[in-house]
């Protein structure tokens, strides 16, 4: 994930913390999904989470197919093509 540095030093002050002060900051994909064509250096909004969680990333672009997928979720049948893309013998 791409991030200014004004974001990313507040994202350490915030890290241990209970509450959330800040709204969603931009960010961009670093290095993409390969699930998803175009992905790499997608803009999205990064949420801040509490208690030394990960942040949340959100997808801007509604016509992205990341983006659409993150707002309606996804078929048991796609996360078997995602797996069987990298890890071919997972689903033997």
């Amino acid at each position: 994930m791409l991030v200014d540095r004004q974001h990313f030093e507040r994202y350490l002050e915030l890290w241990n913390v209970d509450h959330i002060p800040d709204p969603p900051f931009p960010g961009r994909l670093s290095g993409g999904i390969r699930a998803y064509p175009d992905s790499d250096l997608l803009e999205v909004q990064v949420e801040l989470q509490p208690g030394n969680k990960r942040p949340r990333l959100r997808v801007v672009s509604a016509e992205h197919a990341l983006g659409q997928d993150q707002r309606a979720g996804i078929l048991l049948a796609q996360v078997h093509t995602f797996i069987e893309a990298f890890m071919p013998s997972a689903l033997g």
